[in-house]
């Protein structure tokens, strides 16, 4: 039987400009986590031909040479929409087989862009289109599943209630919009932020927000 060779998939995270190991076969995805590679100094244009022509990218071949020892190896981009989405990296040569693997990689793409897609589908269905905060349905949902693990765990739960001070004034002197944005900031704010909670906008009229958060800490309580 032919010895199976370790593969590790590095995503692209455009946000982060870095390639980031999400997976690996062989090898403990735990112990490599934390592996990726910085594309900070690379402008837009530079970043999608290296990853486009991964077997030219250097700071590829420095990674798998001093960290994993292994200077052979194949790479090959994961392409969704035209776009390079990630690098699989094979610790052999694989020399001959390019063709038959770039077939089953686009075999793989194309499940990868219908997993996104539909994740893209199930997000705005529970998202708040201004702010990005989860919706009242989301909320309904797991306000309930939350509470039964607590339940079940004696797992300390707090649920905070946020309300901007205000707003209908605001809207009345300044316009609808101008409250709106002033909801998009606050909704920003709490996403840049976040830790595990779950955050809602559960009211539109109202402009109200809720938390859950697993954690005590997550909590406060009117000492007023």
């Amino acid at each position: 039987m032919a010895q199976q060779r370790p593969v590790i998939f590095l995503k692209y995270l455009p946000a982060h400009q870095s390639l980031t190991v999400t997976a690996s076969a062989q090898i403990p995805l735990d112990d490599i986590r934390t592996v990726g590679i910085k594309l900070e100094h690379y402008d837009e244009k530079n970043i999608s031909f290296i990853l486009g022509e991964p077997g030219k990218f250097k700071e590829l071949k420095e990674l798998m040479a001093e960290l994993f020892k292994c200077p052979n190896f194949l790479a090959l981009p994961l392409r969704v929409d035209g776009k390079v989405v990630g690098l699989f990296v094979i610790f052999a040569t694989m020399e001959g087989r390019e063709e038959g693997l770039n077939k089953m990689i686009a075999v793989g793409a194309l499940g990868y862009h219908n997993a996104v897609l539909n994740n893209k589908v199930r997000d705005l269905a529970v998202r708040d289109s201004l702010t990005g905060l989860y919706n009242r349905r989301y909320f309904n949902e797991k306000l309930d599943e939350e509470m039964n693990r607590a339940r079940r765990t004696h797992y300390p739960l707090s649920l905070v209630h946020l309300d901007i001070d205000n707003l209908k004034k605001y809207n009345d002197s300044h316009g609808q919009l101008m409250g709106d944005i002033i909801i998009k900031s606050v909704g920003q704010i709490i996403l840049k932020n976040q830790s595990q909670d779950r955050h809602c906008r559960t009211s539109w009229r109202k402009r109200i927000c809720h938390f859950v958060s697993r954690n005590i800490s997550g909590g406060c309580r009117d000492k007023g």
